[in-house]
């Protein structure tokens, strides 16, 4: 399980929040897939709109954390990545 779905889950997130968060998940996956493909058939204009449409998704879904994060303290912790050494690990 992906860290960030186990922080929505054990910070208290309302079951419809937990829902918007994995919905922006699913349709990042999908322009990413498409941006993919069109890659792939050199279709690069369709490229540009995919990676416009993306950028759009990525700045809700950033504003959407930071309300999650702001609501949820536990969210906010348990979301961020943390780095650890060798040692720790």
């Amino acid at each position: 399980m992906c860290q960030a779905k186990l922080a929505a889950q054990q910070s208290g997130l309302s079951t419809v929040e937990q829902q918007k968060l994995q919905d922006y998940e699913n349709r990042l996956a999908s322009l990413n897939n498409r941006i993919g493909k069109a890659l792939d058939d050199k279709r690069f204009e369709d490229r540009l709109r995919l990676e416009t449409d993306k950028n759009q998704l990525l700045s809700q879904l950033t504003q959407f954390e930071r309300k999650l994060k702001a609501k949820y303290p536990k969210y906010a912790l348990q979301s961020e990545v943390q780095f650890i050494s060798a040692k720790e690990g």
